[in-house]
């Protein structure tokens, strides 16, 4: 170890002006620095000692990429385990076609919920069908995903008919071990 410390080189160092940063609020040593050796040897470089501004853009970066995957994961989740109709796997708030006041006012109370949900509260969905209940129900889950809640949609007749698969249909059979 001490062999390896005699060959370390420090550069040759000016200060040139200290300033606090506009992007970081730190205090910044703005640094000239002249390489000691090796194929850049001589060369003048400027040093900002002190600035975080590129680690906090990198740390942001990450946690955007870390949310982004995040999210796809929860939408795999959602789109492997959900029991939806193929017709309503695009389902959103933007593409509900509200023709009169009534689902307008539905899709105004199923959007401020999902907004103002706090797990706290309930809300429930009743009419005809085809009035869009199971579209405003998907619509509400992806929009809770996005605040990363994990969701699950699950079609009531699709739900039964899974459920029905799991019964045996030849009889009951004794088990053996």
């Amino acid at each position: 170890m001490e062999g390896i410390q005699q060959h370390i080189v420090s550069p040759e160092q000016k200060l040139l002006k200290t300033f606090v940063c506009d992007g970081c609020h730190q205090h910044v040593s703005k640094t000239e620095l002249i390489i000691p050796s090796g194929p850049r040897a001589g060369e003048r470089v400027i040093a900002n000692y002190g600035c975080r501004c590129d680690n906090i853009k990198l740390a942001k970066a990450a946690e955007q990429k870390y949310n982004q995957l995040k999210h796809r994961k929860l939408m795999a989740s959602f789109n492997y385990y959900s029991l939806i109709n193929d017709s309503l796997k695009e389902a959103t708030f933007d593409n509900f076609d509200a023709p009169d006041s009534n689902l307008k006012r539905a899709k105004e109370k199923a959007l401020a919920y999902s907004h103002s949900f706090d797990r706290k509260q309930n809300l429930l969905l009743t009419g005809d069908y085809g009035t869009g209940k199971s579209h405003l129900s998907i619509s509400i889950t992806k929009a809770l995903m996005k605040r990363n809640y994990e969701c699950l949609f699950l079609s009531l007749p699709k739900l039964l008919t899974k459920i029905k698969g799991t019964y045996n249909t030849k009889g009951s059979q004794k088990m053996s071990c």
